[in-house]
Formats: structure tokens, sequence, C-alpha cells
């Protein structure tokens, strides 16, 4: 008996396919936040596809995927745009209003001002991740396809859809960032500032190693996304998966990153001169946000896709 998701071997009897979280008899999909209806996919994944992977050509590949498919990701970006900068206005304009009285707001105002804020940021984070999964899944489907497979709001829906594993992904990326990056670095600094006593800069060294070890561990977990959206496997399996797909690859992914950063860095960085120019300036900040705000999701993928193709057949 095979999965109708992925084709994985599924022993008599089992419910669950291990490989990526199908329930076999149901139908559903369990996900972070429950189950959820399965649709029918043009292909299982992943793959064929035909991307090349290496130092250089994820950044190569990256941006064939992106301008032939321009259109559909600059409407992917706008979507989360369209929704949030209605509210964010309104909200802007409420507050503006509850504050105009003059005097101290109350402690009423300020509570109510605060949780919208607060709601209105969980929001835009989710719609925002959304829309990153969306930019995966119309790469996905643009390299399988050739763009006919799949709708913009199709696949931001999908991209929705995986939003409770999505946060728990980069949950797993925030724990690495404190527990190897900040908290390493944060207690030295902390304690030089508090004693003025420079012994405590010896601290820096464990702090290095620490910083590296973070460096090698996110390299090993660059497809963690791409394996929750795209294959859509639960966190633990995708934790695995990305595992088995960058061993003995983490130099060349972690090269390629610094290799497409680099490139990013510095298209930004010639945005941001034009930018200098009054108002014109804004409205080219603006557009450039829109038209390159898919980039790193279409890299993200290409990478994915590149360890796929060349890796051993699972």
């Amino acid at each position: 008996m095979q999965c109708s998701n992925c084709g994985g071997a599924l022993a008599p009897g089992q419910g669950t396919c291990a490989a990526c979280g199908h329930a076999a008899a149901l139908g559903a999909s369990v996900g972070a936040f429950g189950e959820r209806p399965v649709e029918a996919r043009p292909m299982p994944p992943p793959g064929p596809y035909n991307i090349r992977f290496g130092v250089s050509e994820p950044l190569t590949e990256t941006f064939r995927l992106w301008s032939n498919d321009l259109g559909r990701q600059v409407l992917m970006t706008l979507i989360p745009y369209a929704a949030l900068v209605p509210f964010g206005v309104a909200f802007g304009i409420w507050a503006a209003v509850s504050l105009s009285n003059g005097g101290e707001p109350s402690t009423t105002q300020l509570v109510a001002m605060g949780s919208v804020g607060l709601a209105f940021g969980i929001v835009a984070f989710i719609l925002m991740l959304a829309a990153s999964a969306g930019t995966m899944l119309l790469a996905d489907d643009k390299e399988r396809t050739g763009g006919t497979g799949l709708g913009v709001w199709q696949a931001f829906l999908a991209g929705l859809s995986r939003s409770g594993w999505l946060i728990l992904a980069n949950l797993v990326y925030l724990g690495v960032i404190v527990a190897l990056w900040v908290v390493p670095f944060g207690i030295p600094t902390a304690l030089l500032i508090d004693t003025e006593n420079p012994v405590w800069a010896i601290g820096f060294i464990p702090a290095l190693g620490t910083f590296v070890l973070g460096v090698w561990l996110l390299t090993r977990l660059m497809p963690l996304l791409p394996l929750v959206v795209v294959e859509e496997l639960s966190l633990g399996v995708a934790l695995s998966r990305a595992w088995q797909l960058t061993s003995g690859r983490a130099a060349e992914v972690f090269l390629a990153n610094l290799v497409f950063g680099v490139a990013l860095m510095g298209i930004y960085m010639a945005v941001g001169v034009i930018s200098i120019i009054p108002l014109l300036g804004m409205l080219i900040q603006l557009a450039a946000n829109i038209i390159l705000g898919s980039l790193q999701g279409v890299y993200a993928f290409t990478l994915y896709a590149g360890l796929v193709s060349t890796s051993p057949k699972r």
C-alpha cells in the first residue's frame, strides 16, 4: 500500500504516512492547528526539478525562476499589503483621534491601542508568512508545470494553511539564534557594562565557538521552510529531512547563502541610494520592496530544489 500524496510505503492498517504526515484513509493532513482537507496535487512532491546545485547556481536559478514568473510573484507580494494597508491606516487614524483631545491618554485607551496593535502585528506576521510560502509554491509550480497548475490566490491560501507549522519552524530558527548567539554574547556584554571589568571580555571566546555552531546548525536546517510548504511535512519529519538533504553539503549551502546575501544586499543598497530623492525616492523604495519581496522565498525554494535534485532518492 502506498501513500496517495508522496508515494511512500504504508504498512497494513497504518493511518498516517510517516514521510509526509498525510492520513492514508481519511484524506486529511494533520497540521499544527489540526486536520484540514487535502486537495489533489498535480504531481507528488518532491520534484522532479531541473535545478542545479552549487555555490553560485542557486543565485542564477533564483533569478531565472523569479524573472520568468515576475507577474505572479509581484501579485503574491501585494496580497499582504492589500490586506494590511487599509487596516493600518484606519488604526493610525483611530489612534490619532483618540489622543487628540489633549492631556495624558487614559489607561483604557492605552490598553485598547496596545491590544489592537498586537493583534495587527500577529495578523501581519501570519499573512507575510503565507505570502512567503506562496512564493515558494509558485516557484515550485513554475518549475513543474511552467506556471499553469496553480493560481496566485490558491498558492496564498495553501501557504496560509501551513502557517501553524511555519510559525513552529521559525521558532526553531529563533531558538538557535537566541541560545547560540544572543545569550553567549549578551552575558559577557552585560557583565562588561555592569562591572566595567575587562576580564569579562574572556567570555567572548566561547561565544565565538557557539556563533560558529549556530551558523552550522542554521545552514543544516536551511531547507526546513520549503519542506514544510512544498512537501507539506510536519515539523519533526521536516527537520529530519532537512538534515538528510544537507548532509555532506553544508559548506556549499553556506557559500550559496553568502553569495545570495551579498547580491541581495547590493541590490537593496542601490535602491537605498535612489530612495534618497524626496517623495519619488519613497515611491521607488515601496515599488522595490514589492517587486523584490519574493526573492528570498524563491531562493529558499531554489536551494531546496537543487538539494532534492542532486540527493539520493528516498
